[in-house]
């Protein structure tokens, strides 16, 4: 309850999403999660990009968009990968691609080899089974 506390003077919009995000366990499926909003990426984004308590909400919001939402997500993925204030996201994403579709897991790759997680974006790349994204790992002279 304290976590609760903490993190809704900080996100306040939706009560239910972040009480489900808090519960440390057993955490809610993403489902569950969608199910208690209109509009779930949006919501979900705006969870892993303001709630700092407690800190596993904002990852878990994470998970969800990646498995569950990520083609409304585009746009917050390529810019977790680049902008350093948001290293876990970015992080997060990066070794869950092989759950992204082909085009939108090659995208966030290409945008992160130019960035602080250039390393973490070629691993990606090399553990992904797509030969598509594998081919990124290489670099092009």
């Amino acid at each position: 309850m304290l976590w609760f506390l903490l993190a809704s003077t900080c996100w306040a919009d939706d009560d239910a999403l972040l009480r489900a995000l808090s519960v440390r366990d057993p955490a809610p499926s993403c489902a569950e999660l969608s199910a208690l909003t209109d509009e779930p990426a949006a919501d979900l984004r705006d969870v892993a990009e303001t709630v700092t308590l407690p800190p596993w909400a904002p990852m878990r919001a994470a998970q969800c968009l990646v498995a569950a939402h990520s083609e409304a997500s585009e746009s917050a993925f390529q810019q977790w990968v680049v902008d350093p204030t948001r290293e876990g996201l970015g992080l997060l994403v990066l070794r869950r691609t092989a759950q992204l579709p082909d085009d939108l897991a090659r995208a966030v790759i290409t945008s992160a080899l130019d960035g602080e997680l250039a390393v973490q974006a070629r691993q990606a790349a090399l553990s992904d089974p797509r030969p598509t994204v594998q081919s990124l790992a290489t670099p092009t002279d």
